[in-house]
């Protein structure tokens, strides 16, 4: 693993930006103990399958790679804003790259492969369905196959669909 780098060692330029169960930590703070039982994640993890991800493909397509000594905790750093948040603003985005240092792209270039990533992520609406009645069958009509669902009998329950593909959740 060569991908992070270490910069100042005292937490100030984001070279050794990793993710410690999906948040962003600069690793060169981040005690080893602190470590036993987590998960780590560094760039190199980004990649599923031999492909890089969509974030990482995004800085290139945007060259927001240019020596790419801060390239691994600036992509690592957003890869934490949009595991949070999905529809960043600019001022969001900036915020969240704050904790890295870059000499050489004026940063730009990284917020515009951001916001491009961010705009592809699926939304999901969703709608809220109460009721005092129990049972009763609830049929979603959605692009995927018809859905039945039959709550138990009991007044109290919840059940929660999310169809991915379509973009639409139901709460009940």
């Amino acid at each position: 693993l060569t991908g992070t780098k270490e910069g100042c060692g005292e937490g100030d330029c984001g070279a050794c930006t990793v993710l410690v169960d999906g948040i962003s930590v600069n690793s060169c703070l981040y005690l080893a103990l602190m470590a036993e039982g987590r998960s780590i994640t560094t760039i190199e993890g980004l990649a599923k399958d031999g492909r890089m991800s969509e974030i990482q493909n995004a800085f290139i397509r945007h060259g927001a790679i240019q020596c790419g000594f801060c390239s691994p905790g600036m992509i690592l750093s957003a890869e934490h804003l949009l595991s949070r948040n999905t529809n960043p603003t600019e001022e969001e985005i900036r915020r969240g790259l704050s904790g890295n240092l870059c000499r050489c792209t004026g940063y730009q270039q990284m917020v515009d492969a951001i916001t491009e990533v961010a705009t592809e992520i699926p939304r999901c609406r969703s709608i809220s369905i109460k009721s005092d009645v129990a049972p009763f069958l609830i049929l979603l009509l959605f692009t995927a196959p018809a859905m039945w669902i039959a709550p138990p009998k009991s007044s109290s329950f919840s059940v929660r669909v999310v169809l991915p593909a379509s973009g639409w959740a139901m709460t009940a």
